[in-house]
């Protein structure tokens, strides 16, 4: 199974070789980390982006902008900012793995695949 996944993850690092100049959807499954009574609780979660690599620019499923702080072959970094909260992800081209940090405590950890963009309209 695991070399089906490698595909999708290959494709991440493609991007910045010239291919995918088209809108991609990477969408990323993981589990968000939070403090509960003192211990560490995962908690199933999903993050969705979308990456314009020609440009290159970067946003939220939902519209929000990011800034892209670093674009290699090897990772793609970038900030949003969100209404009270600041997040940081980094998303590892080579294996598809996402982290997520934030300036309130808050923790993701996930896989991330490429996925043809679709919208609503």
């Amino acid at each position: 199974m695991r070399h089906y996944r490698r595909l999708p993850i290959a494709a991440l690092a493609l991007a910045a070789t010239g291919f995918g100049n088209a809108p991609e959807m990477v969408a990323c499954h993981g589990s968000f980390a939070t403090l509960a009574r003192g211990f560490v609780t995962g908690r199933p979660s999903e993050l969705n982006f979308v990456v314009w690599w020609e440009t290159p620019a970067i946003a939220t499923d939902t519209g929000r902008t990011g800034h892209i702080t670093a674009l290699t072959a090897l990772e793609i970094a970038f900030e949003v900012q969100y209404d009270t909260y600041k997040a940081i992800y980094r998303i590892n081209r080579i294996d598809g793995t996402i982290s997520q940090t934030s300036n309130f405590g808050g923790v993701f950890r996930g896989v991330c695949e490429l996925k043809p963009l679709r919208t609503k309209f």
